[in-house]
């Protein structure tokens, strides 16, 4: 058994996620692409079942999440429904 005295260790320290500047950068370079993915993936949702709630083509799901093809307000509004999200992540 290893005895390891307490000096050795630092005071741990809270800190506030969002205010580091790691999370800042993370965060400007998530586009709404990117949210849409991660999103649809976590309700475990095919870009198919997903396209067929809202009511757009599968391959619409699939061009916005690769960036090809830009969400509009409506759809931004349809998905933060569905995905149970802000619509400001969409646009």
């Amino acid at each position: 058994m290893i005895k390891v005295s307490k000096k050795n260790f630092a005071k741990e320290q809270t800190l506030e996620i969002k205010k580091t500047e790691w999370y800042q950068d993370l965060k400007s370079k998530i586009t709404p692409a990117d949210n849409l993915k991660i999103y649809r993936q976590n309700k475990g949702l095919s870009q198919g079942k997903l396209a067929k709630i809202i009511g757009v083509l599968p391959s619409n799901i699939s061009e916005m999440e690769r960036g090809k093809r830009g969400i509009s307000k409506d759809v931004a509004k349809k998905l933060s429904i569905v995905l149970e999200t802000r619509t400001e992540k969409f646009i």
